[in-house]
């Protein structure tokens, strides 16, 4: 019995019905000739000029080189993928370990001789000409509309949406443009973001609407957006940023044709108004410049949120006896105040680190779980697989994403009056995770003698780390950390629990010690962390 993967992509997430047909039609044809499903791979919303940031696809490769199928299943060709260089190189991986491809749709398996490769090619070539095409109609479609002054984005906090004869045009919302000036005076008169924020959440005012992506209250990063937005001078712009596909992956680009229309019907703020915001901000650079970056302080910082409410732990001074010192607390209550969050514990910075810090040397480096860890390397060494993939360019990957993860931490630490930043550090550390278990699983050397030995000493320096300073405290908790740390408050007078995962791996690294955790590929041990501080 053959060990079928059935593989679904989508392009927008509309499209999702297409995807349970998708997924449908391959189980059929798997009924049918006797396969076994063994995985099923999806990709929501991506389009097939997409790669590098294609799950989905990167699994399916990377367990087709594993040997873990026979076959993948797909709809049709171009469903893995639009590009005239990329798609046959990737077929030809698969042929060369022995994977077939079926399109359920024809019952035909995809040749991937020579011959059948030049088609492919001409196949995904003819795709990627199509959407090009399509997308250069749309792009002057939507360039048209601009200079009409018609609505070409989305909603805009201060204007609703109303419907004309030649289209969709912006028209003041007088509620809210009313909140909006009120945010530019306040501001201009000297109010900073978080008084403004708590406020706007004290009185039930609506924020923005941000999607499945909000929380339902405002936050310094949207007033910070609202107050950087020259929309509210009348100022319709369109086309100042692009995008283009390089190195198989969508990367943005400055505009190189910029529509600007301007409409003084649209106008909320005046000129005075605006430029006394400008030259808040020119001084805020200003001093900003003048500091000296400094590394993050403190473990917990990106690493840690708020059970209550999902925002992010932030710090903050408090007092213990007649001592000030620095304290964890949720950055959403702190800066938006307690009708966003309702939990009011605070614990110092101290306290927590040294509870996480004991966990993790005492139990996540325990000599029990390293032992384990170097029994399944030893058994592991047999399946390490051929090379995969460009490797420098993951190489690379981690080495950008591991540069922005820093500078991120950074920025919360300095910029607290943006927690947006939470979010976005969340999603790159976590790529960074999948970049790091992606090299972990690509070519690399046979286990090398005295393995054992070189992952107990690579733990012990680990354990070591946690000793030195902060920052190489926060590079182990990175290592090992799984997802977030919670930090759950149950009522005054009683004890703030902290919960949490960490997770090692059980295959040698690509690169730097093989006892280090971030190049476990296969997960080994799950140790769970629950504690009260």
């Amino acid at each position: 019995m053959s060990r079928a993967a059935i593989y679904l992509r989508v392009s927008t997430d509309e499209q999702r019905e297409s995807l349970d047909a998708q997924e449908r039609g391959a189980r059929q044809w798997c009924e049918r000739t006797g396969a076994s499903v063994v995985a099923v791979y999806r990709d929501e919303g991506v389009s097939g000029a997409e790669w590098a940031a294609r799950a989905g696809v990167q699994q399916l490769r990377a367990d087709a080189t594993a040997g873990r199928c026979d076959v993948v299943v797909v709809r049709d060709l171009d469903r893995l993928g639009r590009d005239a260089i990329r798609l046959p190189e990737f077929l030809s991986h698969l042929r060369d370990h022995d994977v077939r491809v079926v399109e359920w749709s024809t019952g035909q398996t995809v040749e991937l001789d020579g011959m059948a490769l030049v088609v492919a090619q001409l196949r995904a070539g003819l795709a990627q000409i199509e959407r090009e095409q399509i997308a250069h109609r749309v792009r002057t479609a939507l360039r048209g509309k601009a200079e009409r002054g018609l609505v070409v984005g989305g909603e805009v906090y201060g204007y609703r949406r109303v419907r004309s004869p030649d289209g969709v045009r912006y028209e003041i919302d007088a509620e809210q443009a009313a909140i909006v000036r009120e945010v530019y005076r306040r501001h201009a008169e000297g109010e900073g973001l978080r008084v403004i924020v708590r406020d706007l959440n004290a009185r039930g005012v609506p924020s923005p609407r941000a999607g499945a992506r909000g929380t339902g209250s405002w936050s310094p990063g949207a007033l910070h957006e609202i107050l950087h937005r020259d929309r509210y001078l009348g100022v319709l712009r369109w086309g100042v940023t692009g995008s283009r596909y390089r190195g198989g992956t969508r990367v943005a680009t400055a505009g190189r044709d910029v529509v600007e229309v301007r409409d003084e019907s649209l106008r909320v703020i005046d000129d005075e108004t605006w430029r006394a915001v400008r030259a808040l901000d020119d001084a805020a650079r200003a001093a900003a410049d003048r500091t000296p970056l400094r590394r993050a302080r403190h473990l917990l910082v990106g690493y840690a949120v708020c059970d209550a409410c999902g925002g992010p732990v932030a710090t903050a001074r408090t007092r213990e006896g007649r001592e000030s010192v620095p304290a964890y607390l949720c950055a959403w209550r702190r800066d938006r105040g307690p009708e966003v969050c309702t939990a009011r514990w605070t614990r110092s910075v101290a306290r927590l680190d040294a509870l996480v810090l004991d966990w993790i040397g005492r139990e996540v480096l325990s000599p029990e779980v390293v032992a384990d860890v170097a029994a399944e390397a030893r058994r592991l060494a047999a399946e390490v697989p051929q090379p995969t993939g460009d490797l420098e360019a993951l190489r690379a990957e981690e080495r950008a994403l591991a540069a922005t993860v820093a500078r991120l931490t950074l920025a919360l630490e300095t910029a607290p009056d943006v927690p947006e930043l939470a979010a976005r550090l969340r999603s790159q550390s976590d790529r960074l995770r999948a970049v790091r278990r992606e090299l972990a699983t690509s070519a690399r050397p046979q286990t090398p003698p005295g393995l054992d030995v070189a992952i107990v000493e690579g733990a012990a320096r680990l354990r070591d780390l946690l000793t030195r300073d902060t920052a190489a405290a926060r590079e182990v908790l990175a290592l090992v950390l799984d997802g977030r740390l919670r930090v759950r408050w149950e009522g005054p007078r009683r004890p703030v629990w902290i919960t949490g995962a960490a997770e090692l791996r059980a295959e040698s690294s690509t690169q730097g010690t093989p006892a280090s955790p971030e190049g476990f590929g296969r997960s080994l041990r799950r140790v769970t962390l629950h504690r009260a501080a």
